[in-house]
């Protein structure tokens, strides 16, 4: 797995990938950015069910000032931590460990990177995240599943990606 631009661009994650995390394929995360734009400079990101943490290692790359990484996965959680280190983001990583939505951060965020489990039920996660999108809403989900309401965010547009599909909401 490697980084596809910005300042850590080539740069590969180390480490093996914790069983059952699946990260985005980078053409999706490529679609990702270029939809949010390559330049994420001063923007906040909550990346919600950060899994291998690619998503916002993506978006530390590209500028973003703060990233709050929100996971419960124990696995998952020391391989984003060395690699925070390893590509020296500590100064602007938050890691909140423990179940979505109990593990959310309070505040509202420029961009919310939403890639919670094909089977999981979005319900509770949608309410708890609206509260917390200032910005774009980016939901990763399967192909097919039926999307959650997200009560006061707008929905903008989905692209599918294979066997993934991106939807984005904004504010209403």
């Amino acid at each position: 797995m490697r980084i596809t631009s910005g300042t850590h661009r080539g740069r590969r994650l180390d480490g093996k990938l914790p069983e059952g995390v699946r990260p985005t394929s980078s053409r999706t995360r490529e679609a990702l950015f270029s939809r949010l734009g390559q330049d994420l400079t001063g923007r906040t990101v909550l990346d919600v069910f950060g899994g291998s943490g690619l998503l916002s290692f993506e978006a530390l790359s590209r500028g973003a000032s703060q990233v709050v990484i929100c996971e419960q996965n124990r696995a998952a959680l020391a391989f984003i931590r060395h690699n925070v280190a390893r590509l020296d983001f500590g100064q602007r990583v938050s890691i909140r460990t423990g179940r979505v939505p109990g593990s959310l951060p309070k505040g509202r965020f420029d961009v919310v990177l939403a890639d919670p489990p094909y089977d999981k039920d979005l319900t509770n996660m949608a309410k708890a995240l609206v509260g917390r999108v200032a910005g774009d809403l980016v939901l990763e989900h399967r192909t097919g599943a039926e999307l959650a309401e997200f009560p006061g965010l707008e929905h903008i547009g989905s692209k599918k990606y294979g066997s993934s599909t991106l939807s984005f909401y904004r504010p209403s």
